[in-house]
């Protein structure tokens, strides 16, 4: 915010919040309709994988998100820098 709105940096994050950002609302049943824009530029087309990261909730293509997991194993030296985060 206290970047000038003039900053092509800012601008630029900007425009593609406004451009992929939309309201929704729940249905009755507690669902909410991921617009279209966002469901094609993420290839979301199927099943989905909704992972909750602390303070928000990420929806993905559940084949690529499988993909990713499968090709970056969790190692030991992960295991050991959460560990020295205290995680």
């Amino acid at each position: 915010m206290r970047l000038p709105n003039f900053n092509p940096t800012k601008k630029k994050f900007l425009n593609r919040v406004n451009y992929y950002g939309q309201q929704v609302e729940m249905d009755a049943a507690g669902r909410l309709l991921v617009p279209s824009l966002l469901r094609e530029s993420a290839g979301i087309k199927g099943e989905v994988a909704v992972l909750g990261n602390l303070t928000y909730l990420e929806v993905r293509n559940l084949a690529a998100f499988k993909n990713e997991i499968e090709g970056q194993p969790f190692t030991e030296e992960d295991e050991k820098t959460l560990n020295e985060l205290g995680i």
